[in-house]
Formats: C-alpha cells, sequence, structure tokens
C-alpha cells in the first residue's frame, strides 16, 4: 500500500515540475521578446557585444602593440576565454537586478520565477554567442578553440551564473537603499575585469599583483575554464573549493535578502 500510494507521489511532483519547467521557458521567451521588441540592433549588439569586446583587444594588445598571447599560439582563443565567461557573469547579474525590479509589475507571478528566467535567458544569450564564435574560430583553423574538456568549461560557466544571481539579487536590494550604487558598481565592474585575468595568466602575474587577484572569485572562474579549454594551463593558483564557496555563498545570501523584502509579486 505505500508503493501504491508513492507512486501518485511521484506521478504529481514530476507534473508540478513539469509544469513549472513550462512556465519559466514561457517566461523566457516573453522576457527575451519585451527586451528586444522593436529593436533588432539591440538584440544584435546583445549577441555581438562580447565578440567586439574581444576584436578590441586583438587590435590593441596583439597589433598595436605588437603582443602575443599570454599563453598558447592564439590570442583570439586567449582572450576569448576569458572574455565570455565574464559577460556571462556581468550580464546575468544585470539582467538579474533588472527583473528583480521589475516583478513587482507582473500579476500572480513568483518574483523568484522572474530571476531564473532572466537569468537563464542571458545565459543562453551569451552560450550561443560564445558557441558560435568557438566554432567559427575552429573553422578558421584555430585549433585551440576545441575544448579539451567541455565539462570544465560548463561547470566554471554554470557557478558564474550563480554568482551572477547572487551578485544580482544582492544588489537589487543595495540599489533601493543606497541609490548612489548604481553610480558605483557599474565602475566596480570594470575595475573587476581587470582584476579577472582576462587579459593575462594570473599565475605569471607579479607576486604582488596575484596576491591580490586571488581574492576575486571571478579569476578562478576564467582559470578553470581555461583549463578545461587548454587541457594543459597553469593553475598553481585555481582554487576551486572557493570559487563554489564564492558563488554559493552569493546566491544563499541574494536569496536571503530577496526573499526578505520581496516574496511574491502581485
Amino acid at each position: 500500500m505505500v508503493m501504491i500510494a508513492a507512486r501518485p507521489l511521484r506521478k504529481d511532483y514530476l507534473t508540478a515540475l513539469k509544469n513549472w519547467g513550462q512556465v519559466i521557458t514561457y517566461l523566457m521567451v516573453l522576457e527575451t521578446g519585451a527586451r528586444f521588441r522593436g529593436s533588432r540592433m539591440a538584440a544584435i549588439f546583445a549577441f555581438c557585444e562580447p565578440l567586439l569586446l574581444v576584436l578590441l583587444l586583438v587590435l590593441m594588445r596583439g597589433v598595436f602593440r605588437g603582443r602575443f598571447p599570454e599563453y598558447g599560439t592564439s590570442v583570439w582563443v586567449f582572450y576569448s576565454s576569458g572574455v565570455f565567461p565574464y559577460y556571462m557573469f556581468l550580464r546575468v547579474s544585470a539582467r538579474t537586478r533588472v527583473q528583480y525590479e521589475a516583478a513587482r509589475r507582473l500579476p500572480r507571478v513568483s518574483s523568484t520565477e522572474l530571476v531564473i528566467a532572466s537569468s537563464a535567458s542571458e545565459a543562453a544569450i551569451i552560450v550561443a554567442s560564445a558557441l558560435v564564435w568557438f566554432v567559427i574560430l575552429w573553422l578558421c583553423g584555430q585549433q585551440e578553440a576545441v575544448p579539451t574538456s567541455l565539462g570544465i568549461c560548463l561547470a566554471a560557466c554554470f557557478f558564474l551564473i550563480m554568482l551572477g544571481v547572487g551578485v544580482g539579487l544582492i544588489n537589487s536590494v543595495v540599489y533601493r537603499r543606497f541609490t548612489i550604487w548604481k553610480y558605483i558598481y557599474p565602475r566596480f565592474s570594470r575595475f573587476l575585469m581587470l582584476m579577472s585575468g582576462i587579459y593575462w595568466v594570473v599565475d605569471l602575474m607579479p607576486p604582488y599583483l596575484r596576491s591580490i587577484v586571488v581574492w576575486f572569485p571571478t579569476a578562478h572562474a576564467i582559470e578553470w575554464f581555461r583549463l578545461g579549454l587548454y587541457g594543459r594551463y597553469p593553475i598553481h593558483t585555481l582554487d576551486v573549493g572557493y570559487l563554489i564557496g564564492c558563488s554559493v555563498g552569493a546566491l544563499f545570501l541574494g536569496i536571503l535578502v530577496h526573499y526578505s523584502t520581496l516574496r511574491y509579486v502581485r
């Protein structure tokens, strides 16, 4: 009798999970459509923004200054392996904050569901952009564009998304309490970009600078991503446990402040 009772209960859970997945999918489509409605250029720019930054870095550091890549044989692959993971964090954290504020205007929708949908749609855009770009690099003869371990690359992106959601939720609360934060954080994100190892190998930095960079979880995520991409990569400073701890901690703190200020949207 216990087994007979357990089967309908499991079926109910699966049905509820399926329905919830459909809600998230619908919100992803709705959010993406509303964001780019009437502006094709906005959609193109969202897809190509990381590519434009890679191009700019190659021109500035690879051509104008005669620089070679810090690691590997391709300056394109090296800078791409730093830009795309960082943009994963940056864009997810930004969209999480925006949708947290917009959640007040949607009736009968959990703000948590909207945050998840927005983060997933933003991450999907970056993943699609990265996939297209790395395939193009591979077709152009850049063999380093093929990951040695796709699982490691995906794991690094997963914890960057987790970190981005947590930071976005925290920022949304800070924004409402201190309006000046909207001017401070964008500038801090530029500093964070410099300190995340996008432009260089962390292990090859001067010791005084390396001792600062290792405190930033985004630097560990980019190192981990590059390890999965190259297979052999200097990872003396890589601390996966620190990255996971920061990501889980930021998400937990973000959810905590999220539910303490807004549970459901009416």
